[in-house]
């Protein structure tokens, strides 16, 4: 019971910053946790367009220090008329600490 306590107390959020100047979107994935980590940071960004599909990863350690929001990172994304662009982010600590969130652009047709 306490293991379940516990594992329930461990859990933070993950959330993205977007704003949008003249064709560039900036977006910046938030993390806070109750608890200092060492997390693995994995994010991927997908982009599919009339000509095709590009996908993009990278993975990094991070200290993510307790009840503080940290950017994880900044993207900027410059979307063609019709791309469609998914970001997905994941924090882990291989233990207690499993998130995942994804935020998804779909711009509209010119």
């Amino acid at each position: 019971m306490p293991g379940l306590i516990l594992a329930a107390m461990v859990v933070g959020t993950l959330s993205f910053d977007a704003k949008k100047e003249g064709d560039q979107v900036t977006v910046v994935p938030m993390v806070m946790l109750p608890v200092e980590c060492q997390c693995e940071v994995s994010m991927e960004t997908e982009r599919q367009s009339a000509s095709g599909i590009s996908r993009s990863r990278q993975k990094s350690v991070l200290v993510i220090q307790a009840r503080k929001p940290q950017a994880l990172a900044t993207l900027i994304l410059t979307p063609a008329a019709g791309d469609n662009v998914v970001v997905t982010v994941r924090v882990s600590d291989g233990r207690e600490i499993n998130l995942t969130e994804t935020w998804t652009l779909n711009p509209p047709n010119t």
